[in-house]
């Protein structure tokens, strides 16, 4: 038995649905579909299915923001078997997995058992919340254009014309010229402190991917039990918007006067103001505080 959690309004969700159903029904496959109606509606349905503790196979259709839902909702990681079929608008997930386009490809690959494997989840920690990510968790610019994402009229026009992936380049440039840098002092594991005057952002990676295909981490694993950082710091707005695009490249880490990257096990950073927060796009609180570790058992993951 299948449990799609499945988002229609993501995206090519609707669509999509219809062709997976058709095929799962040709197929005589068992499953069943659950739609999501309203934000975290994901994690309740999913919470509810897992809370038995019992081995289940849930297959997740929709942005990156959909799987994070999902896996927040899970009570034992190593208790499912994650599958992912992209149809959303930044699809960073599925970038930094080389998934295939073709969502009825992508479903053949988590039926056939063949690309089971363990990969590392983290954690984003302000304040008293806590919540899971799979591909990156942010503190401040990268944040804050997910919260311009999301109040954006523009991505829903976007995406009806398959170019909703374009909003965070948009919604990036804005940000830059309205974003101011902070003090922040960053910790990582047993290592000294280190302050920067002007940091622009943090972004805690699992993957090389994030904002709809900036390559922040260029060689992040998603299983070595680490998470990547890349931190900028010190940069004017006009060279941070001229870097910005190496970003897709990855060729950003060679302007090492204001990029960092860091690889460790936990990161925190504490901020002279408070910043936004996200975790895989999805909005967080904004806080002073911002860590991010690894979650103490790893996802069983289908693709």
């Amino acid at each position: 038995m299948y449990h799609f959690i499945t988002n229609p309004n993501s995206g090519h969700g609707a669509e999509a649905w219809h062709t997976i159903e058709n095929y799962l029904n040709a197929h005589e496959i068992e499953y069943r579909v659950h739609f999501t109606r309203h934000d975290s509606h994901a994690t309740e349905i999913v919470r509810t299915l897992t809370e038995a503790c019992e081995e289940i196979n849930i297959i997740a259709l929709g942005g990156d923001g959909s799987v994070n839902e999902v896996i927040n909702g899970i009570t034992d990681l190593e208790k499912v078997n994650l599958g992912y079929i992209p149809t959303g608008s930044g699809n960073d997930l599925a970038r930094a997995l080389k998934l295939p386009k073709n969502v009825i490809t992508c479903l053949e690959m988590v039926l056939s058992g063949k690309y089971r494997r363990s990969m590392d989840v983290g954690v984003m920690k302000t304040g008293s919340s806590t919540r899971r990510f799979i591909v990156s968790s942010g503190f401040g610019f990268d944040a804050a254009v997910c919260y311009g994402i999301l109040h954006s009229n523009l991505k829903k026009v976007l995406n009806k014309i398959r170019l909703g992936g374009l909003v965070y380049l948009f919604v990036a440039l804005k940000e830059i010229f309205s974003s101011n840098g902070n003090k922040v002092t960053l910790y990582t594991d047993d290592g000294e402190p280190e302050t920067f005057d002007n940091c622009l952002f943090a972004a805690a990676m699992n993957h090389s991917y994030e904002g709809g295909g900036f390559c922040f981490c260029p060689v992040c694993i998603d299983d070595d039990g680490y998470l990547d950082m890349c931190l900028v710091s010190d940069i004017s707005k006009i060279k941070f918007l001229a870097l910005l695009p190496t970003a897709f490249s990855g060729k950003h880490v060679r302007f090492k006067k204001y990029v960092h990257i860091y690889r460790a096990k936990h990161f925190r950073l504490e901020s002279d103001k408070k910043l936004h927060t996200h975790t895989d796009g999805e909005i967080g609180e904004m806080s002073m505080v911002f860590e991010a570790y690894l979650e103490n058992k790893k996802l069983i993951f289908c693709n």
